[in-house]
């Protein structure tokens, strides 16, 4: 048997759409370069050329070959079967006290993408969904998630969440649980623990529980061998803090940047060799005393805006010292990476971060975050206080500045903790380890479908 095509759905445009924050080109999702054993990622952009070369022979009159045919009556098969779909979903909306205005809003989305959900591939074909339940499909699906709160993306967001009895009176709730019944949904994956058991908790009912896996997240690509170098390397001359963030500015916010900023000049008055590297965009209307640092260290504060290529970031980071991620929450590629060219982390006590750094093994850990910017509420619910990261927390700004003297000083413990972290990436979090177990997902999803009579 040849490889089983698994489609990308993060590749159509309802994942560049509504609120998504371009979900579907996340880093996370370059994953799909990299294929489990016996499996192929296929990109519905590859697929839409057969389509298109259909749509023109119909318009001038040509003939269609004997492969074109039949991809065209798969596409009206497809669409067909997404009509149907969308006719059982507003009856089940209908009958279950979701609004007409949820599920058009919902249509909206989804159709962006339906020109990627009509590609010519067998109705068996099993697609990758990244984080949204953005599908509405006769055709069988997996999705990958970080938290619960994007399975009910747009309609309820991180920092936004009601507690776990409450979320459960929302339509958002109900048509997660709407999505995650259907026979089509076969599993869906976590790459934080912390995850599983929420799941679980929000939705026992075992046709729903029984379906989500556990497997670490992996760095999508280890860097060449002279870049992971870092961690040998003694601090002489300019010592460089390193921070990344996306290009949102709020981001800058709940990744710990203000902390940052203040933990820095705390630093800046005993060591005269620092410097802080943010590649980010620096949010206007920071507190005063931020925007005073930013104007007093400017000879020591470097701010690049661009967006850079892959291998860019990493010839960076291969000139920085030591990885800065205070946050909120877990940013688990940001973690990776970092860990991957031997960067030593500092990191937060945030949700899902103690899952990838072990606070003296792999990296630091700053407490302060736990219970105020992100906890588990009584209900079993992950909750987000992202407001409380605007102000300055002179406590956490102390012991990270502290977190980071540590590092500086004892050269001993800055190698252990970067070569631990290098080893996880070799092992725990590598490429290897994720496809091992994302394939073992894939077949047992087939092995469902076989045994319903539609595998391959």
């Amino acid at each position: 048997m040849g490889e089983r095509e698994i489609i990308y759905l993060g590749a159509v445009r309802c994942f560049k759409g509504e609120g998504s924050g371009m979900v579907g080109t996340h880093p996370l999702f370059k994953l799909v370069k990299f294929s489990p054993k016996g499996y192929k990622y296929v990109m519905p952009d590859m697929l839409e050329e057969a389509k298109i070369r259909i749509s023109i022979k119909n318009a001038i009159g040509e003939a269609l070959t004997e492969k074109e045919e039949t991809a065209q009556g798969i596409m009206e098969f497809r669409r067909k079967k997404l009509e149907e779909e969308m006719e059982k979903f507003v009856t089940y909306c209908k009958g279950n006290g979701i609004s007409k205005e949820f599920y058009e809003r919902y249509f909206r989305i989804i159709n962006l993408g339906r020109r990627g959900m009509q590609v010519p591939v067998k109705e068996d074909t099993l697609s990758l969904i990244p984080s949204f339940l953005y599908c509405l499909q006769k055709t069988p699906w997996v999705i990958e998630i970080e938290d619960v709160i994007t399975l009910f993306f747009p309609f309820i967001q991180n920092g936004k969440q009601p507690d776990g009895e409450a979320i459960k009176l929302t339509e958002a709730y109900k048509f997660a649980q709407y999505m995650l019944k259907k026979e089509e949904c076969l599993g869906v994956i976590a790459h934080v623990r912390s995850t599983v058991d929420i799941y679980k908790t929000l939705f026992p009912e075992k046709i729903i529980a029984d379906k989500i896996h556990y497997i670490p997240m992996c760095c999508e690509e280890v860097p060449q061998k002279e870049i992971c170098c870092t961690y040998q390397k003694s601090f002489q001359g300019k010592i460089r803090l390193f921070f990344s963030s996306s290009w949102a500015g709020p981001n800058f916010i709940v990744r710990g940047g203000i902390d940052i900023l203040v933990a820095f000049q705390k630093l800046c008055r005993k060591y005269n060799n620092l410097e802080l590297v943010l590649k980010c965009i620096v949010p206007d209307g920071l507190p005063e005393k931020c925007q005073e640092i930013l104007k007093n260290y400017r000879d020591k504060i470097h701010i690049i805006e661009e967006k850079l290529s892959d291998s860019d970031m990493a010839e960076l980071m291969s000139h920085m010292d030591i990885f800065l991620i205070p946050s909120a929450r877990i940013h688990v590629i940001s973690i990776l990476r970092a860990m991957a060219v031997g960067l030593p982390v500092v990191a937060s006590d945030g949700w899902g971060i103690e899952e990838y750094v072990q606070d003296g093994v792999n990296g630091s850990i700053v407490e302060g975050r736990w219970g105020k910017a992100s906890w588990i509420d009584g209900t079993g619910m992950l909750q987000e206080n992202y407001p409380i990261m605007e102000q300055v927390d002179e406590i956490f700004a102390e012991c990270l500045a502290d977190k980071i003297e540590e590092l500086i000083l004892d050269e001993e413990y800055r190698f252990k903790v970067t070569k631990n972290a290098m080893k996880d990436i070799q092992t725990r979090f590598s490429i290897k380890n994720w496809n091992n177990e994302v394939g073992k997902v894939f077949e047992e999803c087939y092995k469902t479908l076989e045994g319903k009579g539609t595998g391959n």
